[in-house]
């Protein structure tokens, strides 16, 4: 059998929303007024639409050229100050490793570890709808890998409180 969890589909259309509702909650409780990514998509529809939700700034740093004009309408549509960098994803990271060690901006990307927190939802709904068993395979989308990680450490936590979470992650 084959079963498909769409988490895409939600109003961000973002596979990133589990782990950015942790993200944005944490920085919300913990008093941050800013928070900023580096996207071509998910990240920065996911983070724009709960930092609007929370009150928080919110800024996406985009390659420009690397993203649709829908994808920029969307996080200007939730508020977000939207960066256009001429260039790659990568030649974006030195602008948000700026703003988050000069300006004491929160970092949106998973390299924020309240993002793996909460991407780990995607084992804990799975094993809850399948009577806390565990599929045999987990298929995610890689992106940068925080997912697959995410994923692997909620089976570690499974297991270590008991479940027999040997589920395999391609």
């Amino acid at each position: 059998d084959l079963w498909l969890m769409l988490e895409g589909k939600s109003p961000t259309g973002s596979f990133k929303d589990f782990g950015m509702t942790v993200l944005v909650s944490v920085a919300k409780a913990a008093g941050i007024k800013q928070v900023a990514c580096i996207s071509t998509g998910d990240t920065s529809a996911s983070l724009a639409a709960y930092c609007a939700a929370a009150g928080l700034d919110c800024i996406v740093i985009l390659p420009s050229g690397q993203v649709t004009p829908e994808q920029i309408l969307q996080v200007k549509m939730f508020g977000a100050k939207v960066i256009l960098v001429p260039g790659s994803f990568d030649d974006c990271i030195p602008i948000l490793t700026g703003l988050v060690s000069d300006y004491g901006v929160y970092p949106g990307n998973s390299l924020n570890p309240a993002r793996i927190e909460g991407h780990q939802a995607t084992v804990f709904l799975a094993a809850k709808f399948f009577g806390w068993e565990f599929p045999e395979w987990f298929i995610v989308p890689v992106g940068n890998g925080s997912n697959c990680s995410s994923i692997g450490k909620a089976l570690r936590l499974m297991k270590s409180q008991g479940f027999n979470a040997s589920s395999r992650i391609l």
